[in-house]
């Protein structure tokens, strides 16, 4: 550890969701990513 961020929560830029995050919120934002998948898996077309 010794003070080192986790590989998990380094990203290649601002605007980048990392692997930390999404571990870090993935109760709340289950829901909501499945739905999508779901929905670009039936319709083969993201949704907006």
């Amino acid at each position: 550890m010794g003070g080192q961020p986790s590989v998990h929560y380094k990203s290649s830029g601002p605007d980048v969701i990392n692997l930390g995050f999404i571990k870090d919120f993935w109760p709340e934002m289950q829901a909501d990513i499945m739905h999508f998948m779901a929905e670009f898996h039936r319709n083969g077309k993201l949704s907006k």
